[in-house]
């Protein structure tokens, strides 16, 4: 089992990515910090602070996720990021950017770094029979092409509201989708950043399975 430090955009990436991590790694995951108060302010983006000021920028966020992977004693930092409307790799630029400044100054932490275009969401929807066998979808239920939709995040919304597991939760049943995501099936993994992140774990994580 693997003890790491998560950071995203909010508790449906805590839910999601970690799962998948764990199927690109074969091994399980450990959130570091789950009995913790007020963990989720260590584990979205928009929360950190850094003496009750907002820290600016994904350089500087990261640099902050480090130290906090560090005082937490994680074996591993995964951060992840959604593209929304900025440019293509943008954003994972500047969290390598800090990840290559804290390495050139302390002892490196395995850290994996992704970017989902244009939201996490879309690594799940990318895998039509998870999505369908975690919701218990009927034959009849279409669920889109990721070429045929422009917000993965909607579409799986609308899933989840047809499913017979609609009462569940939205969080717990993305989740339930991310475990059962197989990567061959993601026809889709080059354009919405789910090929590059899953080198990323396989590269810095991968030691640590």
């Amino acid at each position: 089992m693997i003890r790491i430090h998560f950071v995203g955009d909010g508790p449906r990436d805590a839910a999601t990515i970690p799962r998948l991590v764990e199927t690109i790694l074969g091994d399980e995951i450990e959130l570091v910090g789950s009995e913790l108060p007020d963990i989720e302010k260590k584990r979205e983006w928009r929360l950190l602070r850094l003496n009750d000021k907002k820290i600016k920028g994904f350089l500087g966020k990261v640099l902050f996720a480090l130290q906090q992977a560090q005082d937490l004693k994680a074996s591993a930092l995964v951060a992840v990021v959604d593209r929304d409307k900025d440019q293509k790799g943008h954003r994972l630029q500047n969290l390598r950017a800090g990840r290559d400044e804290h390495r050139s100054k302390y002892t490196p932490i395995p850290t994996a770094l992704g970017e989902a275009n244009p939201h996490g969401e879309a690594w799940l929807l990318d895998d039509e029979a998870a999505v369908r066998e975690a919701l218990r979808l009927d034959s009849r239920t279409l669920v889109p092409s990721l070429n045929k939709t422009g917000s993965p995040k909607d579409e799986l919304e609308s899933l989840i509201n047809a499913s017979e597991r609609r009462q569940e939760g939205s969080i717990d049943l993305l989740a339930d989708i991310a475990k059962l995501v197989q990567l061959g099936r993601c026809n889709c993994k080059s354009r919405t950043g789910f090929e590059d992140f899953m080198k990323e774990v396989h590269a810095e994580l991968g030691p640590l399975a």
